[in-house]
């Protein structure tokens, strides 16, 4: 009888304790996964897919056309492949998360990288399409193989502002 009362009494703590999780679990259901795609300046226009793998701390792989010289449009431009790193915190002003990029770009005739770091905001945290704002600064360092004098370094320093859509999954 003893027995037979511990584990009914087991039994119902552990069923009261997996509906407390699950509860839990309801109240905070960030996702796993989402995509972004943006426009802008330095950073014409990027696509990323990323991981949240914290509530505060996201990954993400991204596919950059990424500003060179100039005014980093049209021919002062080209395609990048890299990775970044967003750290969401309480909502500052206007600002949910700061991010830091890193773009290798190896295309078009040009071989190099991108860097950028800026603060943002993300209107929906939760599942579905969410408006996303940036700014912050770039920096690229590039050789330009196909360019007079050949093999001609271009360097680029600018303020970073982007525009677009995320979805998260």
């Amino acid at each position: 009888m003893k027995n037979k009362l511990l584990i009914m009494i087991t039994v119902v703590l552990l069923i009261d304790s997996n509906s407390w999780a699950k509860e839990k679990k309801e109240e905070i259901d960030y996702p796993s996964f989402y995509s972004t795609i943006t426009i802008g300046a330095i950073e014409g226009f990027s696509f990323s897919l990323g991981k949240y793998l914290t509530d505060d701390l996201a990954v993400a792989v991204k596919w950059s056309l990424f500003g060179l010289k100039g005014s980093g449009f049209g021919p002062n431009a080209a395609w990048g492949i890299g990775f970044g790193v967003n750290y969401f915190f309480k909502k500052l002003l206007i600002f949910q998360y700061i991010s830091a990029d890193y773009i290798i770009i190896n295309n078009d005739g040009f071989e190099g990288y991108g860097l950028e770091a800026t603060i943002g905001n993300c209107t929906n945290r939760e599942r579905g399409f969410g408006f996303i704002y940036e700014f912050g600064i770039g920096y690229s360092d590039t050789i330009a193989e196909f360019t007079v004098p050949q093999y001609q370094r271009l360097i680029l320093l600018g303020p970073i502002i982007k525009i677009g859509l995320n979805y998260n999954l």
